[in-house]
């Protein structure tokens, strides 16, 4: 029984190692034996093919979207948003594609680098349960929000679209953003909890130095800035990893917000002013709910991600601040407790710069005041051209 059991487990690792291909989101597959992220011809092809494939889809379906153009009764404006709809469903998937293709190897680096990152910080830190549960909540509740909005998704074109056969290729392609999205979180993630593991560590450093009521040999000294100087070099390193993981990352994730922003502005106008055009019945409502709601509370769960990111800078420069007392006769601890301080405000201001700092819960406020703003001003252009 076990070794069939082991069996199974086997092959629904397999399973999982293509399942990310199948959708579309990468060509790359994990070997589990070796650690380490693989591809071929083949996983490149059927990358590539299931995304065209999905794309035409698109194109095909979605071009109905563009008669609006040809109405020439009722409310201009009314009918110009249901035309850029087309480019609104349009561009995020294939921006997506674009980006895959362009910086997927990039982030499989980053992956592995995380990955080795990891492994070498196990030996050095505690597990801490408040830590994974803080960044854990934030990730289970990301990962229900993003199959809850794929499996509405599924149920809304199983019952609207025509070809069940290929409809696999266009919820695919549809989805590839928010799939795309769910794999920055999981790296961002752990970017995350280990920045919380490292104040955590000079917190216990903190501790321990200040038990020993400063009375330490010079051999005790020295090893308590091996520790923050291996601190302050990981720290570094990690900053480093969060900072390509934006450059790769941040125009996508832009693009991805203002298009959503666009689309829920130009929804919640056309519900106001008109809404028998889209023949309202309980298939409408399926479709809402899928489509804006969640997609706004997955919004806020990474912003909230980025809050809990940023936290960790303010609570290290508390630990630092705590560690000023070091007397000065001990002057290798005190140099070194300096140039963490120096190293902490210097890579803040170049996180700042970067827009690293920027994200979290109020720049979610502000978009969710301006998808208002939006349709107020839509609002507005349609009584105007009545």
């Amino acid at each position: 029984m076990k070794k069939h059991f082991q069996t199974a487990q086997q092959y629904c690792k397999q399973i999982g190692q293509l399942f990310s291909i199948l959708m579309g989101l990468t060509s790359y597959w994990y070997d589990y034996k070796k650690a380490d992220f693989k591809r071929n011809i083949l996983t490149r092809l059927l990358f590539v093919t299931v995304n065209v494939a999905g794309l035409t889809m698109i194109i095909h379906y979605d071009k109905r979207y563009f008669e609006h153009f040809a109405l020439k009764d009722g409310n201009p404006v009314l009918y110009y948003m249901l035309s850029t709809r087309f480019v609104l469903i349009l561009l995020p998937p294939l921006c997506t594609f674009g980006q895959i293709c362009l910086r997927d190897s990039r982030l499989v680096e980053i992956k592995q680098r995380l990955q080795s990152f990891e492994m070498e910080c196990r030996t050095k830190f505690v597990h801490c349960q408040p830590i994974e549960r803080n960044v854990d909540r934030l990730y289970y509740l990301k990962m229900l929000i993003t199959a809850f909005m794929y499996l509405m998704l599924v149920y809304w074109y199983l019952i609207t679209m025509d070809w069940k056969s290929m409809i696999i290729f266009y919820m695919n392609i549809i989805f590839l953003s928010a799939l795309w999205m769910f794999q920055y979180f999981q790296v961002m993630a752990k970017i995350c909890r280990l920045f919380h593991y490292f104040n955590k560590h000079l917190q216990q450093l903190a501790h321990n130095i200040t038990v020993s009521g400063y009375e330490m040999d010079p051999i005790t000294e020295h090893g308590y800035c091996l520790e923050m100087f291996w601190l302050r070099r990981n720290h570094f390193e990690l900053c480093c990893l969060w900072q390509e993981l934006d450059t790769i990352s941040k125009w996508l994730i832009f693009l991805k917000r203002l298009v959503s922003l666009i689309s829920i502005g130009i929804h919640l106008y056309m519900s106001a002013m008109e809404l028998h055009i889209f023949h309202t019945n309980k298939y409408f409502f399926i479709y809402d709910l899928p489509d804006f709601l969640p997609e706004i509370l997955d919004f806020y769960v990474v912003d909230c991600l980025y809050d809990l990111t940023k936290q960790t800078f303010g609570d290290l420069e508390l630990t630092l601040k705590d560690l000023q007392v070091v007397e000065q006769k001990w002057r290798m601890l005190y140099l070194e407790c300096d140039v963490f301080s120096l190293y902490l405000c210097f890579r803040k201001s170049i996180s700042n710069r970067l827009g690293l700092l920027n994200m979290g819960r109020s720049y979610w406020f502000a978009m969710i005041s301006a998808i208002a703003i939006c349709a107020i001003v839509l609002s507005q252009a349609h009584l105007s051209a009545e």
